[in-house]
């Protein structure tokens, strides 16, 4: 399958603080630094490349920063999936000036982990952990960002998009739902997550956004998603989801039916959030061309190639 535009590969290394000022230069696209906190907030280092042509002219305000080929450009990127930065001031000053230290230009702090916002919505409520943290009124987002522009670090919210953690909104995962993830052939969810996200993109001076786990997790198994496959493809789910596990045969209707509905949320999302921000950067966590996540329907070359996102 060609690839007509470019691919973020990623490679991961450990460490334990913020201190490296490594970077990564290529002639004819970008080469970028990742580095990353877990939820416990570990921090880890790596080098990550954009493959390809970039067409249009060179930006340099955007993590993917479209250039000519000859051109060099380099971002250096932390994605953080710790709530540390949102607890309080002190502790988003404390991160933001490691992370302008250590030559951190693009910061993708995690804002929606399947429990709740990191920051206050009317559409939702926050996530447990920072309950009273946004019921005191502070808007630790709006610090940040506004924060980290003063800086010159650009901010990407990043959001966990069929992730459900701690049982939360059961509404959205009915008998059948693959264990820890909302069901994706819900329009419901699927309209649930498109307006959080959008939410955060008009409300937010945000530059980018970084989608992670766009997958079903599996496949539902719930009467709804039985009658919805059997509705779109004329098949049975459970007679197919079978006939896959026979070596050597292919079952194409199984990927389609997940890339239906996670490739909406995407488009919608795209479509949507560039129209508000022009010159917004969408991002994925995904793992392109890999079998097992188109079956989930992370299909990410198709993403990037229509254009509704710029980095994998």
């Amino acid at each position: 399958m060609m690839i007509s535009r470019y691919i973020l590969l990623v490679s991961i290394v450990i460490l334990v603080v913020v201190g490296v000022n490594t970077s990564f230069a290529q002639i004819g696209g970008e080469k970028i630094v990742a580095t990353r906190t877990n939820d416990e907030g570990n921090y880890s280092v790596g080098s990550t490349q954009l493959l390809g042509r970039h067409a249009g002219p060179v930006t340099k305000s955007s993590v993917t920063s479209n250039a000519s080929d000859g051109m060099l450009i380099e971002r250096r990127v932390m994605f953080d999936e710790a709530i540390t930065w949102a607890t309080s001031k002190e502790e988003a000053d404390r991160i933001l000036d490691r992370l302008k230290a250590a030559g951190i230009n693009v910061y993708i702090p995690c804002v929606w982990h399947g429990r709740g916002t990191f920051y206050p919505s009317n559409l939702n409520k926050a996530d447990p952990r920072l309950a009273k943290t946004v019921a005191s009124g502070q808007d630790m987002l709006a610090y940040l960002i506004k924060r980290a522009h003063g800086m010159g670090i650009q901010v990407h919210p990043w959001f966990v998009v069929a992730l459900r953690e701690d049982n939360m909104f059961p509404e959205f995962a009915e008998e059948g739902t693959p264990t820890g993830t909302s069901n994706v052939h819900n329009s419901k969810f699927r309209v649930f997550i498109h307006d959080i996200m959008m939410d955060v993109v008009k409300r937010y001076e945000v530059d980018g956004v970084n989608l992670d786990y766009v997958r079903s997790g599996g496949f539902c198994l719930s009467e709804f998603c039985i009658d919805d496959y059997r509705k779109k493809f004329d098949r049975s789910l459970q007679a197919d989801l079978l006939l896959r596990k026979i070596p050597g045969y292919r079952v194409d209707s199984l990927g389609k039916w997940n890339q239906g509905a996670i490739n909406e949320i995407v488009r919608n999302f795209s479509s949507e959030a560039k129209r508000v921000r022009p010159n917004l950067v969408i991002s994925v966590d995904a793992h392109p061309l890999d079998p097992s996540r188109e079956l989930e329907g992370q299909d990410s070359v198709t993403w990037v190639n229509n254009d509704w996102v710029e980095v994998i």
